[in-house]
């Protein structure tokens, strides 16, 4: 369980990254949704502890990120959208910096290389933006840690690469660790994410199951707005509303719901989450 409590960070003085963000999920995949700006990859370098929280408590499983400690270290792993690597080739990585992780896995690392087409021998620096990503990701998968925290992990990726980057997460990460996934890319692991957290302007107003979610608000589709519609977004001669839950669950409509929590109609939304 990752538990984050009146969490807040400020760049310069004066201007709040995150400002008293507050939420629980449990293990599985969390996709973190936020406009450009709005504090997603602070957040992942505070729960990873590359950053120091100003304000509040982030604790997972009793451990906090900021004291940095070599147990939480050994437990956590952040893949950054601008990953710089410190040795030539992921192989080099792997022989200096994985006998730290108890939990890495030699043959997953072989196997997830050979998925994307790579060696690890490859000179890291000589990569496109694409094979970069590939070799991150086959890396930290391997390392099978009870945290993993990716920002934009598609970046790059073409549409082969994504389709192997969700298979391999699909068959890599277990039930027992906690997986989160900052982008905007949200049909590429749609089918995995199990919670969402959203970051408007520094607070996070959602930050819950999919299953929650699912039991409070429906998303409808009509030439019209619903006649109860919470929010409802023109799409060509199409309208598509989010209303109240009724008895037959519907998929969520991620474009909607981000642009509702995005909109002046957040509050609404958000207290019919809210409801009990």
């Amino acid at each position: 369980m990752l538990r984050i409590d009146n969490l807040s960070y400020s760049y310069r003085r004066g201007v709040k990254a995150l400002d008293n963000v507050s939420g629980t999920l449990p293990k599985g995949f969390t996709l973190l949704l936020g406009q450009n700006g709005a504090g997603k990859t602070t957040l992942l370098r505070l729960l990873s502890g590359m950053l120091y929280p100003q304000e509040g408590i982030i604790d997972f499983e009793g451990e906090e990120p900021r004291r940095r400690t070599p147990q939480f270290l050994s437990r956590v792993f952040f893949v950054p959208d601008d990953y710089q690597l410190p040795l030539p080739s992921i192989r080099n990585l792997a022989g200096a910096h994985a006998p730290f992780y108890p939990t890495f896995d030699s043959a997953m690392l072989d196997d997830n290389l050979q998925r994307f087409g790579l060696t690890g021998h490859e000179r890291y620096k000589n990569l496109s933006l694409g094979n970069k990503h590939k070799s991150m990701i086959a890396y930290a998968l391997s390392l099978r840690t009870p945290f993993l925290l990716f920002d934009e992990p598609a970046n790059g990726l073409d549409i082969a690469a994504r389709h192997q980057m969700r298979q391999m997460m699909s068959a890599c990460v277990s039930e027992e660790q906690t997986v989160i996934v900052a982008t905007h890319s949200i049909a590429d692991l749609e089918n995995l994410y199990e919670n969402l957290m959203v970051l408007r302007r520094g607070h996070m107003p959602v930050c819950m199951s999919l299953e929650s979610i699912m039991e409070k608000l429906a998303f409808v589709e009509g030439y019209e707005s619903a006649p109860d519609a919470l929010f409802a977004l023109a799409d060509g001669a199409r309208v598509r509303s989010i209303v109240p839950a009724g008895d037959c669950p519907t998929a969520i409509d991620y474009e909607v719901l981000y642009t509702a929590l995005m909109s002046d109609r957040c509050q609404e939304i958000v207290k019919q989450l809210n409801t009990i």
